[in-house]
């Protein structure tokens, strides 16, 4: 506990009371390593423009921050962050949430559906849509049905499935799901076409 204290301590000026609230969300927090563990996350997170302060905010709200893979977890959702949702990396202070939803099951799935319904602000997306259940989510921010929600998250996954990170993003940035709400049968339609033509290129593209 000293050990973990002085450390943080030092490196972000944390109170011993913040500390406290740390290793009581995330006991585990006192196994990690600080030169392979806490210091290259706390570096990520002031790479990204973020200072002392702001990182302890969300430190102290999402302590398991410190150990979530940076290139499997840190950098996508804040690469979507960023170029997808319009967002700066100060909204991660109000909800530092978001680094703890899946990418793949949780954020993308719901920022998608919602610009297929044209219900995504042109502006910054509202984090908030994204940490409700499903149910709230379909009822507040989409205004349909549940069954049409998990089905298009399901099928965009099973589009997505086995694809490698780098080329999953850049297929998601490329498919250009319908702009204006369709029967859901319409949507599937659309997103396979996009599909076929994305492998086409990817066959052509690789040796």
């Amino acid at each position: 506990m000293e050990y973990c204290y002085m450390f943080l301590s030092k490196e972000l000026g944390a109170p011993r009371d913040s500390i406290v609230k740390m290793v009581k969300k995330h006991p585990q927090l006192l196994h990690y390593s600080i030169d392979d563990g806490l210091l290259p996350r706390i570096n990520f997170l002031r790479s990204i423009g973020m200072c002392n302060s702001d990182i302890l905010k969300v430190l102290t709200s999402l302590t398991q921050v410190l150990s979530l893979s940076l290139e499997d977890n840190l950098k996508p959702k804040y690469m979507y962050l960023i170029n997808e949702l319009n967002n700066e990396v100060h909204s991660l202070t109000k909800y530092p949430m978001y680094l703890s939803l899946s990418l793949d099951q949780r954020i993308r799935p719901r920022h998608r559906f919602l610009v297929s319904l044209k219900k995504a602000p042109k502006g910054p997306f509202p984090l908030g849509s994204l940490v409700p259940t499903d149910e709230c989510f379909c009822q507040r921010w989409a205004g349909t049905s549940l069954d049409n929600y998990l089905a298009f998250r399901q099928s965009l996954g099973v589009i997505l499935k086995g694809f490698p990170g780098n080329l999953k993003a850049r297929l998601w940035s490329e498919i250009q799901i319908i702009t204006f709400y369709k029967p859901m049968a319409d949507i599937l339609t659309v997103i396979r076409g996009e599909f076929q033509k994305q492998v086409a290129v990817i066959q052509l593209i690789l040796p």
